[in-house]
């Protein structure tokens, strides 16, 4: 189901004109684990696990990083959600001097790739 909601969602922000103007962040709170557990399915994984970014002047059609041969932890270009967000939050032109001076402690770091 998000397969064809989200390239719906690209194929209108294209069409539209509005797809460099915005940003769509896709992800979950965590990802599952590469092992399939004994009731055929898999649980939550921290260690590892993807997103999508695309529109808002991000450099998006890329894949950064990549996970070691089992699936199992990033081999390598390991990135937090707060450095995600910070480089979505940065691009937005919301600037760490915004958010310290709003009383936020901002965390991350940019994720160069992406700019």
């Amino acid at each position: 189901m998000l397969d064809q909601a989200l390239s719906a969602l690209l194929d209108d922000l294209e069409e539209r004109g509005l797809h460099a103007e915005t940003n769509v962040v896709a992800v979950g709170e965590f990802g599952r684990t590469p092992k399939i557990n004994n009731k055929s399915g898999r649980d939550h994984w921290e260690h590892c696990y993807s997103g999508l970014v695309a529109g808002g002047g991000l450099r998006s059609g890329q894949v950064i990083g990549a996970s070691d041969r089992l699936g199992e932890h990033p081999a390598s270009s390991a990135f937090t959600s707060a450095d995600l967000f910070a480089t979505v939050l940065g691009q937005m032109g919301i600037t760490t001097t915004t958010l310290t001076t709003g009383g936020l402690l901002p965390q991350g770091s940019l994720i160069e790739e992406l700019l």
